[in-house]
């Protein structure tokens, strides 16, 4: 079964003050869509919304047509999984350790481990290569390993949607690049991934639709082209750029020289 995302008129705040404001948005059923906006835009909280951590104050989320906030717990992690900005843990595990805890939602607190979770965290570890370090402890692991465990973990949950916010957060560019490639595959084999990004280039390399959030509006749906213009980010960011662009693709380049101190708009 594919699963689809819809959220209606969803609304949300913080002590009273409004983060998210009328929100209505699909997601189709495997496909990469990327949300964008500054820093305090909602895509955080947004995320949050679609995962059930937290209940729309108004609106509500659809999982293939069943209200998350109405889901149990178990049954929704068996459909949809998260990944928040910073992951830890407090026991040193080894990969294989850590990748089977995705088979949680799966299992009853007593049951024993079936063949099915075993070929499960097989089946999470060859996909994201992580086959040749599985003994490994965590601790022994780089940034870019340990963010692929993490995504392994949440694989294992076998889910049908996947949630990631800010994925390449404090990687090399070497991990973010390996790290969104092999989201674009699992992507290409039919998971349905929705993630916040932070630099807009990558946002417009490796998603199939953006969405831009200003001041917890949706102010923009569409294609990477199509959103993602020179107009648009100067008035949600509030920055001059140049769109640079071929065939294949584009590239989002500040308008800005830089004269001693001072980076002075062009």
């Amino acid at each position: 079964m594919n699963d689809n995302i819809a959220i209606e008129s969803l609304s949300f705040a913080y002590n009273g003050q409004r983060v998210l404001r009328d929100i209505d948005l699909e997601v189709k059923p495997g496909e990469l869509l990327a949300l964008i906006g500054p820093n305090g835009s909602g895509k955080t909280t947004l995320l949050r919304q679609i995962s059930g951590a937290l209940r729309p104050a108004r609106g509500a989320v659809y999982l293939d047509g069943q209200e998350v906030a109405r889901l149990k717990p178990a049954e929704l992690a068996r459909r949809l999984a998260a990944l928040e900005q910073e992951q830890s843990v407090g026991f040193d595990y080894t990969v294989r350790e850590l990748v089977s805890l995705g088979r949680i939602p799966h299992r009853g607190r007593l049951s024993r481990w079936r063949p099915e979770d075993e070929s499960a965290v097989e089946r999470a570890l060859k996909s994201t290569g992580l086959q040749e370090l599985a003994r490994r402890s965590l601790q022994q692991l780089s940034g870019g390993e340990r963010r692929r465990v993490f995504l392994a973990m949440a694989l294992a949950q076998e889910p049908q949607v996947l949630l990631l916010d800010e994925p390449t957060a404090h990687l090399d560019l070497k991990y973010q690049l390996e790290l969104l490639g092999l989201v674009r595959g699992l992507v290409a084999r039919g998971l349905t991934v929705i993630a916040a990004f932070h630099d807009l280039n990558l946002a417009a390399r490796y998603s199939d639709r953006v969405a831009a959030l200003s001041r917890g509006r949706l102010v923009a749906l569409g294609s990477p082209r199509d959103v993602l213009t020179a107009d648009l980010i100067e008035s949600v960011w509030e920055v001059q750029v140049q769109v640079l662009e071929d065939q294949e693709s584009f590239w989002i380049i500040p308008r800005a020289r830089y004269s001693g101190r001072l980076l002075v708009s062009s």
